[in-house]
C-alpha cells in the first residue's frame, strides 16, 4: 500500500519534469527556427516565463538568507557560458557563499520545493475542493484560469534544479542515511504519530494531495503546447 502511494506521488511529478523539458526545447526551437537566431530565441523564452526565472533565483536567495549563507550578485537575464567546450544556456544566477553540504543542498533545492508548494496553492486558488467538469471547465476559461496556467507553466520550466545545485546532494543524503542507521540501530524504528504529530501528518497530506493535482493540471497544459507546437511547422508547410 505505501509502495502504490509513493508511486503515485511520482508518477506525476515524473511526468511534469520529462513534459516541462520538452515544453522548454521545443519552445527553443520554434523561437531559433523563427527568427534565425540562437541569442534571441534564449532571450524570447527568457522573457516568456520571466516569473519562473524570478522565482527560480529568488528562492535560492531566500533559502541563503535563512540559513545565514552570505549573497553576493543576482541577474534574472540570460547569457551563454563555456563549459568544457560547450555553449550552455544559463537563464539566471544567484552568487553564494560556500556553506556546509546540508545548508548548500537545501539552498539548491529551494527552487524545486517552492515550485512544488506553489502548483499546490495554485491548484487549491483555481479550483478549491472538489467541483464537476463544467465548473472546471469554467474555472478554467476565466481570468483565474489563464493566469494559473500561466504561472504554472512559468513554475513548471524553471524549478527544476542545475548541476550545480544537486552538487552536495550525494554527500549530504549519504550522512543522513548515515544518521537515521545509527539511530536505527540504537532506538528501532519509531511510529509515524511519534516522529510527525497527526494533526500535521494530516496537513501534510493535504499538501501533497493538491500537489499532485496541481501537477497533473501543468502537464495537461504542456502536453497541449507540445502537440500545438509540433502541428504548427507541418501547417506552415501546407501553406
Amino acid at each position: 500500500m505505501i509502495i502504490i502511494k509513493v508511486l503515485l506521488f511520482i508518477a506525476p511529478l515524473f511526468l511534469l519534469y520529462i513534459t516541462s523539458r520538452i515544453v522548454t526545447a521545443m519552445t527553443l526551437e520554434f523561437f531559433a527556427h523563427g527568427f534565425r537566431n540562437r541569442k534571441l530565441a534564449i532571450w524570447l523564452y527568457s522573457l516568456l516565463f520571466l516569473p519562473g526565472i524570478i522565482l527560480h533565483e529568488a528562492s535560492h536567495v531566500l533559502a541563503a538568507l535563512i540559513l545565514f549563507v552570505r549573497i553576493g550578485d543576482v541577474s534574472f537575464f540570460p547569457r551563454l557560458e563555456k563549459i568544457d567546450h560547450t555553449e550552455e544556456i544559463r537563464l539566471g544566477y544567484a552568487q553564494i557563499a560556500k556553506s556546509d553540504v546540508f545548508r548548500a543542498s537545501l539552498i539548491g533545492a529551494a527552487p524545486l520545493l517552492l515550485g512544488f508548494l506553489l502548483l499546490g496553492f495554485g491548484n487549491s486558488f483555481l479550483f478549491g475542493g472538489s467541483a464537476s467538469w463544467e465548473s472546471i471547465l469554467h474555472t478554467i476559461l476565466s481570468w483565474k484560469g489563464i493566469v494559473a496556467i500561466y504561472g504554472g507553466l512559468s513554475i513548471s520550466q524553471l524549478m527544476w534544479t542545475s548541476k550545480s545545485d544537486r552538487q552536495d546532494w550525494f554527500i549530504a543524503l549519504a550522512l543522513l542515511f548515515g544518521i537515521g542507521a545509527c539511530l536505527y540501530l540504537l532506538f528501532g524504528i519509531p511510529s509515524v504519530s511519534f516522529i510527525i504529530p497527526s494533526v500535521v501528518y494530516k496537513e501534510i497530506s493535504l499538501v501533497s494531495s493538491s500537489v499532485i493535482h496541481g501537477a497533473w493540471f501543468v502537464v495537461g497544459v504542456n502536453v497541449v503546447i507540445v502537440g500545438f507546437l509540433f502541428l504548427l511547422p507541418r501547417q506552415k508547410k501546407r501553406m
